[in-house]
């Protein structure tokens, strides 16, 4: 995708783990939404619950998400929503085999 911004961290956790980490830094899922991954700006460490999320697909279309928010340097979704449109544009064009 190669983001503007990259995480210093990205972690795969347990779900267990990413709940204690979810609450310490208390996060907030709006109402209406679930939570598979989050990104902690002040860290630049994006946190992966390794037992929710589902595929591959899911995982790149998601993480993009995550790195708009880094891109975006904001906690607001729809920022993040709109950086990682072309993070998910890159991601597309890159799954097409290549026609010689």
């Amino acid at each position: 995708m190669h983001p503007g911004v990259y995480p210093l961290r990205v972690l795969f956790v347990p779900h267990w783990k990413y709940m204690d980490t979810a609450r310490t830094f208390r996060l907030h899922v709006p109402v209406g939404y679930t939570s598979a991954m989050f990104t902690h700006l002040p860290s630049r460490s994006v946190f992966i619950d390794s037992d929710r999320y589902v595929s591959h697909d899911s995982l790149g279309y998601w993480l993009a998400h995550e790195l708009g928010h880094l891109a975006a340097s904001s906690a607001s979704e729809s920022a993040a929503d709109r950086a990682a449109r072309e993070y998910r544009k890159r991601l597309k064009d890159a799954r097409k085999p290549d026609v010689s």
